[in-house]
């Protein structure tokens, strides 16, 4: 590879076979476990993956280190592809369009800020907030990163999704649109990089709310029937 930087098509077809299927499978698992796993974590989910691979195979390649640091590199990937899909679905689904009055500047503003208030833009009608974690735009997202094509990965390494939409899935999805929407601050849009840096805190914060609420909720099953409906609708 270029400046001692290896890339998959360096190796030979064995071994690309078995490090694509191992950056599968940690992908996953950063989709459906932990968005951003980091130091020895990252690092045993890529050892991981790449036995599972290799199981797969019927072979016993030793790992590399050139193997494990391209593995953890998918990390921000799937949270950049995420971004990429997101955005014109979430502008579409909250009614931004860029402004050509100092009217319509003020109209998005507002209206951002009271979908940021309070998780409203998780509801499926946000003005009553009625329906928490049922706008439809979760779901939307959800088919088009994770199950549009026979190659995604909600079908091809559907075990990691289980009977029902993982928390993390659903949290990193609240992410991104809050992501979006954060661009939409001022009224215009601004672009706001999708990092670790500004966004885990807050995928901590919605994998900690979605749980509180959850085990709030408990005898009303509201979110485990929440999760068996995306799961259900995205397959």
């Amino acid at each position: 590879g270029s400046r001692g930087r290896f890339r998959v098509k360096d190796f030979t077809s064995l071994i690309r076979k078995v490090l694509l299927d191992a950056i599968g499978h940690y992908r996953t698992r950063v989709s459906t476990e932990y968005a951003y796993p980091v130091n020895a974590e990252d690092e045993q989910w890529a050892v991981e993956a790449w036995a599972r691979a290799c199981r797969d195979a019927g072979v016993d390649i030793p790992i590399e280190d050139a193997f494990v640091r391209m593995i953890t590199a998918r990390a921000s990937h799937v949270r950049g592809e995420l971004k990429t899909k997101a955005r014109g679905l979430v502008e579409l689904a909250y009614g931004l369009q860029v402004p050509s009055s100092q009217d319509e500047r003020l109209k998005n503003r507002n209206k951002v800020r009271d979908l940021l208030t309070r998780l409203a833009f998780t509801y499926a009608d946000y003005e009553r907030r009625s329906g928490i974690y049922e706008n439809e735009i979760i779901q939307r997202l959800i088919n088009v990163t994770w199950f549009a094509n026979p190659k995604d990965e909600g079908i091809q390494y559907q075990r990691y999704f289980g009977k029902c939409m993982p928390i993390p899935t659903i949290a990193l999805v609240l992410t991104v649109i809050e992501n979006v929407l954060d661009e939409w601050r001022t009224g215009e849009r601004e672009d706001i990089q999708f990092t670790a840096k500004l966004y885990q805190a807050k995928y901590d914060r919605h994998l900690y709310e979605l749980e509180r609420f959850h085990d709030k909720m408990k005898r009303y099953r509201i979110i485990p029937s929440i999760q068996t409906d995306l799961l259900n609708q995205a397959r």
